[in-house]
């Protein structure tokens, strides 16, 4: 009997060889493995109260199906919320890893999210962030990796809104090109 440092009553496992290859496999690649590192977090342009972590092999090795990033709150400022918007995509998961944020969805209204709480938005869903804690931080999953978004605007000597779409472009998860377009509100 063999004696491991994890367990020294557990035999060693037998070497077993991997199985042909079919011919639907593909390949680990060594970048999709991505370790946390605190200096990979950048601000995001525009909203200094979060810092955003790409995760690119999942924009990279999904062809563009998929995005998956890290936003968390930046203790340096208050997080000042942001105005009600909706992502013109398919997918959206959210998980909150730390902390806890307040949002307000169409259809719901506002709702404290804690560390630990999955939630699924509905695509198209109308939402904003009220609130955050300084240690908030979600993992955040989309489809497709690429979407634009639909920001609203309450212009306050018309009492109507007006709407501004981003449309944002990436490439292996990084973000390339912003393009701005006003639509009648």
């Amino acid at each position: 009997m063999s004696i491991t440092a994890e367990n020294p009553t557990a035999e060693a496992p037998t070497e077993v060889p991997l199985p042909p290859a079919p011919s639907e496999a593909t390949f680990a690649q060594p970048d999709m493995f991505m370790n946390l590192e605190a200096d990979s977090f950048q601000p995001i342009k525009g909203f200094p109260a979060a810092e955003m972590r790409q995760l690119p092999a999942v924009a990279k090795y999904s062809g563009g199906l998929a995005n998956a990033f890290i936003i968390r709150a930046n203790p340096e400022y208050k997080w000042q919320g942001a105005p009600w918007h909706l992502h013109h995509l398919n997918v959206h998961f959210n998980y909150i890893i730390k902390g806890w944020a307040v949002f307000e969805f169409e259809g719901v209204g506002k709702v404290r999210l804690e560390a630990g709480t999955g939630f699924y938005q509905p695509p198209r869903n109308r939402h904003r962030e009220l609130d955050a804690s300084n240690d908030f931080e979600v993992l955040a999953v989309e489809l497709p990796a690429s979407y634009p978004t639909t920001f609203y605007s309450l212009d306050p000597e018309t009492g109507e809104y007006q709407t501004m779409t981003i449309d944002a472009e990436s490439e292996g998860g990084e973000l390339t090109t912003v393009v701005k377009f006003d639509e009648a509100g």
